[in-house]
């Protein structure tokens, strides 16, 4: 680390940046991959590039409090848009490249954003239309030229011509990066984190230095095997604006020496990896889930000498997750997990890039003891966390020597973990947001005596471990009296390499079905190879054969159940669910509430006798034009087989 614990914990990001610039000068900081060549950005010209970028936005009159949004994916300009906003004692707000222009404007203007960076032409397409309803924002600023060389509104700004600007600025206030960066504290809020917004309008959380610190610091006290390196590489995928992120790669950037890397494009993120060949990576877990059903879809795809290679190293693999710290595996197991490594698990963590990875995160939501178990037998050291927008995006995590497959780690230290009467997770820390931005209702509601009141359903295992059962208003109760958890059913369903999300319901019903999306790439190359034809995901969802194999995992997952919350029926949708139609929060959580009032029907029809369903609604489609689509669904009743 750059410093001792007690420094540290009185810094501020920018403070860190400037000590860095003194300490590394030459060392590498960044690196951003374009047109097939990875670029280097030491800290020298990352600290000059952040002052120039304070510069002129002080110039342009950023003042301590403003915020500042940043619109656009993962590139160096975020981290030096961000750490130069900061060093003005502004506060950063992150937007999803993804968000609809209509999104954009809300987040923007509830913010009172006075200056936005954006990635490239198709942000600033989005600022442009909304540009009346927008009114506060003073410049927005661009990083990426291309296809810009034709725009001359005045409201628009390169992000060479503001670097342009700082220097320019800097002659005559050559004191006065340093004079802002010294006034800086770590109670300062540094960003506002916005929540997922499952059950409505996402909240900002309003974080500050020491909130961001804290979790990283105690996490290095606490596990200090599994703490970043210097020079060890990560490679920056998820959206920079998550608590995950920020407290992950920007605090291990600035406190660790950590090289933050960006891909090319999101299409190149898997060469990307094996390229950069991680130390760490931070997957949610539908991304754990995509991996997994690549991974199982293509050595079915493979010859039979490698699936049988495969299949012993997976096996071996299995058997040594069920050993822990205090029933150790016999040499002989040792030796065969080493020698059976080399039959498949070694191979396929070489394809994923993770052969060099020390540790693999996961949080946000619960992965699923399957798809744990999955990972864990790969030879990967899979550690799950939880943490929230409102906990810096830490609260508990696990050590690679306290594995349980259905807990989430030990609480971070200095952090405090209550169970209230009700079953719900209360949590009070240093890592805990003083609350809302502009929502004094939230705030009193969930920030109470200095304890955050989660939502979630938790209980402590009996060694001290978190583990989280679900969202207090997902958990049901079938008219039965029966309990489930529809995240458990979930997450098991999409364990299948066929299957890429699901809909539990059965909340005050007579008994649980499910609404499932099938993965059309794994059952695309599942339905060629027996010649099966089909045109599209609706086509191909509704073929018997298609039925039949879901069927087949429908019921893996019926066996592991209380027969009281089997699933009884079950239906092939024909599309995917999209954050853009609502149906998805932008981190991809299921809106449950939106999706059963919006397919209320289809919803119904599961619990009459019907055996097919003609569906119609609307779709919007990635240009933003709307259309109707019609498609039969045949409902599956699992019992009749």
């Amino acid at each position: 680390m750059i410093g001792s614990f007690e420094e540290l914990e009185q810094m501020t990001h920018p403070k860190l940046v400037r000590l860095n610039y003194n300490r590394r000068k030459q060392k590498v900081a960044l690196m951003k991959k374009n047109l097939g060549i990875w670029q280097t950005y030491a800290w020298e010209e990352l600290y000059s590039k952040v002052k120039n970028v304070f510069l002129g936005l002080k110039c342009l009159g950023l003042e301590r409090g403003d915020k500042v949004c940043i619109l656009g994916t993962n590139d160096p300009e975020w981290y030096i848009a961000e750490f130069g906003t900061q060093s003005a004692g502004a506060i950063i707000v992150g937007i999803i490249a993804d968000c609809t222009p209509a999104e954009v404007k809300y987040l923007v203007d509830f913010c009172d954003a006075k200056f936005v960076f954006v990635d490239d032409q198709e942000q600033v397409d989005k600022m442009l239309e909304i540009k009346a309803e927008v009114s506060k924002v003073q410049k927005v600023i661009y990083w990426d030229p291309k296809g810009m060389w034709a725009y001359e509104d005045g409201w628009l700004m390169s992000f060479e011509d503001l670097l342009a600007l700082g220097r320019d600025y800097e002659v005559d206030h050559t004191t006065l990066f340093d004079e802002e960066i010294d006034k800086g504290k770590p109670d300062d809020i540094a960003l506002f984190i916005h929540t997922s917004g499952t059950g409505g309008l996402p909240k900002a959380a309003q974080l500050s230095y020491r909130n961001l610190m804290s979790v990283y610091l105690n996490g290095v006290r606490q596990n200090p095997v599994d703490a970043y390196r210097e020079g060890e590489r990560v490679l920056s995928y998820l959206f920079p604006g998550i608590s995950g992120e920020q407290g992950q790669y920007v605090c291990g950037l600035l406190i660790s020496g950590l090289i933050v890397c960006f891909p090319e494009e999101v299409a190149t993120v898997a060469m990307d990896t094996r390229e950069v060949a991680p130390a760490s990576v931070l997957y949610l877990p539908r991304m754990y889930q995509a991996v997994a059903g690549a991974v199982r879809a293509r050595v079915e795809d493979s010859s039979f000498i490698k699936r049988l290679g495969y299949g012993i190293s997976i096996a071996v693999g299995y058997k040594l997750t069920e050993f822990d710290r205090f029933h150790q595996p016999s040499l002989l197991w040792r030796i065969l997990g080493f020698v059976t490594d080399y039959l498949g698990a070694r191979q396929v963590r070489d394809k994923l890039g993770l052969l060099y990875a020390r540790t693999c995160f996961t949080g946000a939501a619960g992965i699923g003891p399957d798809l744990f178990r999955f990972f864990r037998a790969l030879k990967l050291n899979l550690l799950q966390g939880f943490g929230a927008s409102e906990t810096s995006g830490g609260a508990a995590v696990q050590k690679r020597d306290e594995i349980d497959f259905g807990a989430c780690g030990r609480p971070l230290l200095g952090i405090e973990i209550r169970v209230s009467n009700e079953g719900e997770g209360l949590f009070r820390g240093p890592n805990v947001s003083i609350g809302y931005y502009k929502d004094p209702e939230a705030t009193a509601r969930t920030m109470i005596q200095g304890w955050w009141h989660s939502g979630d359903a938790v209980h402590l295992t009996d060694d001290g471990q978190l583990a989280v059962t679900g969202r207090i208003p997902d958990l049901a109760t079938l008219r039965t009296g029966a309990l489930y958890s529809p995240v458990y059913i979930e997450s098991s369903l999409t364990f299948s390499p066929y299957i890429s999300d699901a809909m539990v319901i059965g909340k005050d019903r007579d008994f649980v079905s499910v609404i499932l999306i099938i993965d059309f790439e794994n059952m695309g190359r599942w339905a060629e190879k027996r010649n099966i034809v089909y045109t599209t995901l609706a086509n191909l969802s509704q073929k018997p054969e298609v039925y039949d194999l879901v069927q087949k995992e429908v019921d893996r997952v019926n066996r592991v159940l209380p027969s009281s919350v089997r699933i009884r029926k079950f239906v092939n949708f024909y599309k995917e669910f999209d954050p853009d139609e609502g149906e998805l929060t932008r981190t991809r959580k299921l809106r449950r509430k939106f999706l059963e009032d919006r397919f209320g029907d289809l919803v119904e029809a599961l619990y009459t006798e019907t055996n097919e369903f003609t569906i119609e609604s609307e779709v919007i489609y990635h240009d933003g034009r709307r259309g109707k689509i019609k498609a039969n669904l045949q409902i599956k009743d699992v019992e009749a087989g």
